[in-house]
């Protein structure tokens, strides 16, 4: 059996989550942690604590069953979650906001008020798709400008996070002295920061309810401390009763909290089956079905595959739809019960893809689109 709980992450140390290494070091820094930075992490620390060996760690390469989402960050109006294709931001009402704001600022203090340059369409647009009608996409904003910006993938709300540039000098270990021509340029995010996100737990792995990992690099610099706290478990059970009543005789629509990707050969930026029963097989779960995706609504981007500290070596990069991408399928099973219960499933697992050699997780984590905008809303 497994768990499946939420957890709330806290910074402890600034934090280097690289979007791409270059000759001078590392530069840029995502606003979320990868779900593959998350799971090393957890499995480095259940390793460290001498929870699990270097035998289970290698059977965890091969047939992953700890699996993490992206962990995507908090703040006070709540969770943040990619956005999906259907919502914009009209630069010249942003423009205006920016300048009414500052004279607030100047005259009253100004308040925080809700983002007018913002069109959002995702839940009418999710409705559209489930009738199957024509997408109508607007080219301005309610104001009549024509100059909407796409959000998507970006997350909504944006998170506010302190992040600067930071020089270090390589040392020679032998001399304790400076190397000459060896300064390496990090980003990097300050606390205080918190994330989101959810574990799949099996069994043979227990974990405190407040424990502490290391995030992302530069982890011998003191980089990286992050506290994990668990803040509920979430039943599968509950899920799928919720879940069925977002299938529409074999339709449902979904929303990528996860990368998506069709490993092998070939591989593909989505995949166009699912196997449902091969995922709860998995787990131990009897589920028949398989989700045939007939369309997908989102970019194409390049994903870092990350460091596999097994084989001290690259994780191959590759192309996916990026979180927050909308997905048209329909489910094929023999009752609505096995349908919902293998979304629920996919939900929280998502699928395992082998990539040259490789296994990937964290990718094809897909959930009903209008549970997403209902509990963001």
């Amino acid at each position: 059996m497994v768990r499946i709980v939420e957890v709330k992450l806290t910074l402890k140390s600034p934090a280097i989550l690289a979007e791409r290494r270059s000759a001078s070091g590392f530069l840029g820094a995502f606003d979320y942690i990868p779900a593959s930075t998350l799971r090393g992490a957890i499995l480095t620390s259940l390793y460290v604590e001498g929870k699990v060996d270097e035998d289970t760690l290698s059977k965890e390469d091969m047939k992953p069953s700890l699996i993490a989402s992206p962990a995507y960050p908090l703040s006070p109006k709540g969770k943040s979650r990619p956005a999906s294709p259907f919502i914009w931001k009209c630069k010249k009402c942003e423009l205006n906001r920016v300048l009414e704001k500052s004279e607030e600022c100047d005259s009253e203090g100004g308040e925080d008020k809700k983002d007018g340059a913002i069109l959002d369409q995702e839940e009418k647009f999710i409705k559209v798709i489930y009738e199957n009608a024509l997408l109508e996409i607007p080219s301005e904003c309610r104001e009549g400008h024509r100059a909407l910006k796409p959000l998507h993938p970006e997350l909504i709300p944006e998170p506010k996070r302190v992040v600067t540039r930071q020089i270090s000098v390589g040392i020679n270990k032998s001399r304790a002295t400076a190397v000459k021509e060896m300064l390496y340029s990090y980003d990097v995010i300050f606390p205080p920061q918190t994330f989101w996100a959810t574990l799949l737990l099996p069994e043979k792995y227990e974990l405190n309810n407040r424990f502490e990992v290391m995030v992302g690099r530069g982890l011998s610099r003191g980089f990286g401390l992050t506290e994990i706290e668990l803040q509920r478990e979430i039943s599968l059970e509950e899920k799928a009763e919720e879940y069925s009543n977002h299938i529409k005789g074999k339709t449902v629509v979904l929303f990528a909290m996860s990368p998506t990707l069709q490993g092998g050969f070939n591989p593909q930026p989505y995949p166009r089956t699912v196997n449902l029963s091969k995922i709860g097989e998995q787990l131990g779960l009897s589920i028949d079905g398989a989700l045939q995706i007939e369309r997908v609504y989102g970019k194409t981007v390049r994903v870092r595959g990350g460091w596999s500290l097994l084989t001290n070596t690259n994780r191959p990069d590759y192309y996916a739809k990026a979180q927050g991408s909308i997905i048209a399928a329909k489910v094929e099973a023999q009752s609505q019960k096995d349908a919902a219960k293998g979304l629920a499933v996919l939900a929280y697992h998502g699928t395992i893809e082998e990539l040259n050699g490789f296994t990937i997780t964290g990718v094809n984590m897909l959930r009903p689109a209008l549970e997403v905008i209902k509990d963001a809303s």
